[in-house]
């Protein structure tokens, strides 16, 4: 704790200003719950179509079927164990079927995450940029998702296919591995691809919240993006992650202390009732009040962080312009971005040559 005390802090005062975008916004809050329940209504059925597929097929032989009892007419396989007769064989069309339907599931969920994203992105940028003195944000949400759902429906579905077939391949390469946990080689292929899917997901991410305040389309709010935050040397706040890793340990720490005091209240109460399975009942109880603590916090936590990047994109925007909307939001954000800068080391440039970052200094960048 002592070594990350002023990290600390500035996680705390970026996520103390962001929060205020949420509190002013609190329609984000059912909109991402409402995307999170119309997923799981196209999925859920989805899941059903594949088991019935499975289900279906033309009668044959079971196989494992190999004596038939002349009289009864009942089979049994090879150990003398009861079977059914017939089986099903499902058709050619099957599989190609159930491959689609996961493909389909991938999708929607990586489409929820970007029209998650897209809607804090959009709700976010007008508050920010809101007039002096405004107090009334009402319908900045709606506004964002009817732009999510209509004029930028393509651009979402583009950026989730992207982050469906980055999801597909990790997949891919992580069953390759299982396979071939002794190939070397395959090994550094997946560490090389590793790096290029984050850069990915990283670009994509801040491409959507562009694409989300400017209508841009998808690659050209990638593009415009990356120009924005390489102009304002803004690109080490994408690989500064304390804010997303403070608030994931602090979920898991309050699932772990929710969960104890549920497994200490139950067993108490059923001691009182000299239950047997006292222990048992308390520590089932308690592990679903972990999960579903775990789960709250985690949903809260990525509306955060999501929240905390839109206003970073703002920041940006109001840096790049040259104007402040929020004096408060520029000196947490400067502070962090300048934290991320010194670790790195100075930015520095030679005559007529490019940017670079020289060594950092611990000793001068520290303050007495």
């Amino acid at each position: 704790y002592w070594l990350w005390t002023d990290e600390l802090n500035v996680v705390a005062s970026m996520l103390a200003v962001s929060s205020q975008a949420l509190k002013d916004n609190p329609g984000i809050l059912g909109c991402v719950l409402s995307l999170q329940f119309a997923v799981l209504a196209f999925v859920v059925p989805v899941i059903g179509f594949i088991y019935i597929a499975l289900l279906g097929g033309a009668p044959d032989v079971n196989p494992k079927a190999i004596y038939q009892n002349s009289s009864t007419l009942a089979c049994a396989d090879y150990v003398g164990r009861p079977v059914n007769c017939c089986a099903t064989t499902p058709g050619a069309w099957v599989a190609w079927y159930e491959a689609l339907a996961i493909i389909a599931i991938i999708w929607s969920f990586a489409f929820a995450l970007e029209a998650r994203m897209y809607v804090i992105g959009g709700t976010v940028c007008q508050w920010y940029f809101a007039p002096r003195g405004s107090t009334q944000f009402k319908g900045f949400t709606w506004t964002s998702t009817k732009h999510a759902l209509g004029p930028s429906f393509g651009t979402v579905s583009f950026g989730s296919a992207i982050m469906t077939a980055v999801e597909m391949m990790r997949q891919a390469m992580d069953r390759a591995r299982e396979e071939n946990e002794q190939n070397l080689l395959l090994c550094m292929v997946q560490s090389c691809l590793e790096c290029i899917w984050q850069f990915i997901e990283y670009l994509s991410k801040f491409a959507m919240l562009q694409a989300s305040m400017t209508g841009e389309a998808f690659c050209d709010a990638a593009s415009s993006i990356f120009d924005i935050l390489q102009r304002n040397f803004l690109l080490a706040y994408g690989t500064y992650a304390f804010p997303s890793m403070i608030l994931q340990i602090m979920s898991i720490v309050l699932a772990m202390v929710a969960a104890a005091g549920s497994f200490a209240v139950t067993y108490g109460m059923f001691e009182i009732q000299e239950e047997v399975m006292a222990t048992g009942y308390a520590l089932v109880c308690a592990l679903i009040t972990g999960f579903v603590v775990w789960c709250s916090l985690s949903y809260f936590t990525m509306i955060l962080v999501n929240t905390t990047d839109a206003v970073f994109v703002c920041y940006a925007k109001d840096k790049d312009r040259n104007e402040i909307h929020h004096e408060e939001m520029h000196s947490v954000f400067e502070n962090a971005v300048r934290r991320r800068q010194e670790a790195r080391g100075e930015i520095v440039r030679q005559p007529a040559g490019p940017y670079a970052y020289g060594a950092g200094n611990p000793v001068a960048n520290k303050s007495y």
